[in-house]
């Protein structure tokens, strides 16, 4: 059985959390050597999908109509599903066992009323990771219903907050059944390293280990990626980059909390 593991924000909107997700998940290709997929349980939103493939209106349709959760779905409904199966909504990212999940077009109102959501939940908790090495997926943020359910089944969430020291204090104040988990991973997205409001003073301030603490730093370059479709790509390309080069370190901490995600992970597997 694979790893689960969900990338959650209490609030939308204010942490990165697509934009790292995406970031960390081809990094943990790299770091690990194993299969990653991508995806996302947000219903009627392509985020994700548009930071690796800018589409036109027919392929976008084409795309949802083959592949992604929504076929997965209809294959589910049909028989019971096998990694062939599986595999066939995937959409390949590069040849070494990246994979894009596209999410469904179905909107929120509709899944709760056909209770896509349940199916939904048994295929990123229980089938996908039964397949491969790693499943990571984007939830909506806050108290929504299928958010906490993935978050019950994850084997990590990483808890992605911002710089400002008011949605820490919220989190902690607030979000007691979530904080007081062994298995979060806390990470902070669209990271300034040059901000006062350091990693290492929330590590030290909430008595978070460095092991369980990691950044996404903020890069103009990764973001014109994202807009251009071709995050994968601003990855494979900057993977050399020196320490004078404007993505250095970027890419360097992406990749070491990918193996802060990996170490912490299978730690908690080996205890």
């Amino acid at each position: 059985m694979g790893n689960l593991i969900v990338f959650w924000s209490p609030w939308h909107g204010q942490a990165k959390v697509t934009a790292s997700m995406g970031a960390l998940g081809v990094q943990l290709n790299r770091v690990s050597g194993e299969s990653v997929v991508m995806t996302h349980s947000q219903f009627d939103m392509a985020d994700l999908e548009g930071m690796f493939n800018r589409l036109d209106e027919d392929k976008r349709k084409l795309l949802y109509m083959n592949s992604g959760l929504s076929a997965a779905i209809m294959r589910f409904k049909q028989q019971k599903l096998t990694a062939e199966m599986i595999g066939q909504c995937m959409v390949p990212l590069t040849s070494t066992g990246l994979f894009l999940l596209p999410g469904t077009e179905q909107s929120a109102a509709v899944a709760q009323e056909t209770e896509i959501s349940a199916i939904v939940h048994t295929l990123l908790a229980r089938d996908i990771p039964g397949y491969y090495d790693w499943t990571l997926v984007d939830v909506l943020s806050g108290n929504n219903p299928l958010s906490l359910q993935l978050i019950d089944a994850a084997d990590v969430v990483v808890v992605t907050l911002s710089q400002n020291t008011a949605t820490w204090e919220k989190h902690f104040e607030n979000q007691s059944g979530i904080s007081g988990r062994e298995n979060i991973f806390y990470l902070l997205g669209g990271y300034d390293p040059f901000s006062k409001n350091s990693v290492k003073k929330y590590s030290r301030a909430y008595g978070i280990p460095e092991e369980r603490v990691g950044v996404v730093p903020y890069c103009v370059g990764y973001m014109d990626a994202i807009s251009a479709g071709t995050a994968a790509q601003f990855h494979f390309f900057n993977e050399s980059a020196k320490k004078k080069d404007e993505n250095y370190l970027f890419v360097k901490e992406c990749r070491k909390t990918a193996e802060k995600i990996k170490a912490f992970t299978e730690g908690r597997k080996n205890v």
